[in-house]
């Protein structure tokens, strides 16, 4: 999901007087992770096979995800709504190119009994997440205020990396993978095969949209919310952390 509505943005931005339309226009800040297919050929292409090919997208993504977090704490959703939704942007961007290695590694590491767990396993970790970088921090915020949830989340994301570092091993490269390895044109090719099949662009058509209505709806209940009176703390709890909950 869209980096921003993990960490509740539309919540923050009504709170601040930001209005409806200005939020509803702030879903294109996802685009990244709708468009994220056209370079995800060229993430999963090159790599540095010494220090792990995943690993060497992983891990730089997210130590830049933590700086643009950090980076972010200084731009307060009552201030410049232009730079906030910049590195907002920016944000999505790097969350979603870091899930191209992240799915790439999965495939490396698992066999195919074990896709079904490690899907629902990958599910469940990113829903803690949103739990915890967004219900949780949200409801701590009275306490510490925009700047001090951003930089607890900052954090975080260095003890994911740290983690990522120091634990995490990647299957070693097969001899020759570097040179074995599909060429660009050869990638692009394949996929404008698959475009060409009997009912593939209905297939992409469906997945483009089934959620469509619900990507619509989602960033803007909680601004209403909050102009019917609920206090970003209750929505947090009753949305955020018990919809959660359920949804686990």
């Amino acid at each position: 999901d869209p980096f921003a509505k993990q960490l509740e943005l539309p919540t923050m931005f009504r709170q601040a007087g930001m209005s409806l339309t200005k939020i509803s226009g702030s879903r294109i800040l996802g685009l990244p992770w709708f468009l994220k297919f056209l370079w995800a050929p060229f993430v999963d292409r090159f790599g540095s096979d010494r220090f792990g090919r995943r690993k060497s997208w992983i891990v730089p993504l997210m130590l830049l995800l933590s700086a643009t977090c950090a980076a972010t704490a200084m731009f307060p959703p009552a201030g410049v709504v232009v730079g906030l939704f910049t590195l907002v942007f920016l944000l999505n961007f790097l969350a979603a190119t870091q899930d191209i290695p992240v799915d790439g590694m999965a495939v490396d590491l698992l066999s195919e009994k074990d896709l079904g767990p490690a899907n629902v396993a990958q599910v469940v970790g990113y829903k803690t997440g949103a739990l915890v970088g967004g219900s949780v921090l949200i409801q701590l915020t009275p306490h510490f205020g925009w700047s001090g949830w951003l930089y607890s989340l900052s954090a975080l994301l260095l003890l994911c990396t740290a983690i990522v570092f120091f634990v995490v091993r990647e299957p070693p490269p097969e001899p020759r993978a570097s040179t074995a390895r599909s060429s660009i044109e050869e990638v692009l090719r394949t996929m404008w095969r698959s475009l060409k099949q009997p009912g593939a662009l209905w297939l992409v058509l469906f997945v483009a949209t089934y959620k469509f209505g619900e990507s619509l709806v989602d960033p803007m209940m909680k601004p209403f919310l909050i102009d019917a009176g609920y206090k970003p703390t209750q929505i947090a709890l009753w949305v955020s952390t018990y919809g959660m909950v359920a949804s686990l």
